[in-house]
């Protein structure tokens, strides 16, 4: 009986032990990357006039966003919703930058990337440059961007928000249209790694 007791408790141990390794690996709700690759850096003028470099955040996690100001749904949902989850994590959503990338660099000037990002928070900044470099930089990231024609340009545009840890690498791609919890789930992760 006793050595079916000491049997018991070492498979339970084991099974902790097992449960614990598996707890403190980073879970995410949105599509992991495998092997959490390095994010590609680029450098971009943002919505003051400054130079931007994505390496020169590194200790911060940033959410990396493709959109443009006249889209009519896509990103002012997005940003309200990552700012919404931001504010609602306190001081600690302080930590992280959204960064929204331009996929319209004609219209999107930084006067008008100024305009546009203001109400989101400041933790928001818009960020454009020459169209080529912007196309390398979506190239990079494996995301799209097509302009449409007639009267009013649109642009249809990846629409998810790449999560990029302290030390710069691709960990997580968010769907901005998934449940907020899920969200606030996967910046927190960011912040914990």
């Amino acid at each position: 009986m006793f050595q079916r007791t000491q049997l018991l408790a070492l498979s339970l141990t084991s099974v902790l032990l097992a449960s614990c390794g598996q707890l403190g690996a980073p879970r995410f709700h949105g599509t992991e990357y495998d092997g959490a690759p390095q994010a590609a850096d680029f450098t971009l003028t943002d919505h003051t006039g400054n130079r931007v470099n994505l390496t020169e955040l590194r200790g911060q996690p940033v959410l990396l966003f493709f959109g443009f100001t006249h889209c009519p749904d896509v990103c002012p949902l997005t940003l309200t919703r990552l700012s919404r989850v931001l504010q609602s994590m306190g001081s600690r959503g302080n930590d992280v930058r959204v960064l929204l990338v331009t996929v319209d660099p004609a219209r999107d000037t930084p006067p008008v990337l100024a305009n546009y990002v203001r109400p989101f928070g400041p933790q928001v900044t818009g960020l454009t440059g020459e169209a080529e470099a912007l196309r390398q930089i979506r190239a990079q990231y494996g995301a799209y961007a097509e302009h449409g024609g007639g009267e009013h340009v649109d642009v249809m545009h990846t629409n998810a928000v790449y999560g990029i840890d302290r030390a710069g690498r691709l960990r997580v791609l968010i769907a901005p249209d998934g449940p907020e919890e899920q969200m606030r789930d996967d910046i927190r992760t960011l912040l914990r790694l």
